[in-house]
């Protein structure tokens, strides 16, 4: 469980820690509206970004591994922001959009 300390928490940055995975806990941030996950070695986010489905506004994902998105990815529906640039994608599968319409997705630099 995350301290209540935490709970209020709305913009985190984990940028350039040379991470492969997130604590389990980091889904239970229920004020958290801004992600920064840039430069690290991601190559799979879990499905369970989409607790953070009413809060999430702004995600970086740039200079990871990521090769594709979760299915449930789609359920973010508040996000305005999406930064996938310089990763691996070839595609972005329609299902892991779904309606999502509003953000800006900059996809320079992936093969």
């Amino acid at each position: 469980m995350v301290g209540l300390a935490l709970t209020a928490l709305v913009s985190l940055s984990f940028k350039s820690n040379e991470l492969r995975q997130l604590p389990s806990t980091m889904w239970e941030l229920p004020n958290l509206t801004e992600l920064n996950l840039t430069h690290n070695h991601f190559k799979m986010l879990p499905r369970e970004i989409a607790k953070l489905r009413k809060s999430l506004q702004v995600l970086s994902l740039s200079m990871n591994q990521l090769f594709t998105l979760p299915s449930t990815f789609r359920k973010l529906g508040n996000l305005r922001v999406l930064d996938l640039s310089k990763n691996t994608f070839t595609q972005i599968p329609k299902y892991s959009l779904g309606n999502l319409e509003k953000y800006v997705l900059p996809f320079t630099l992936n093969p």
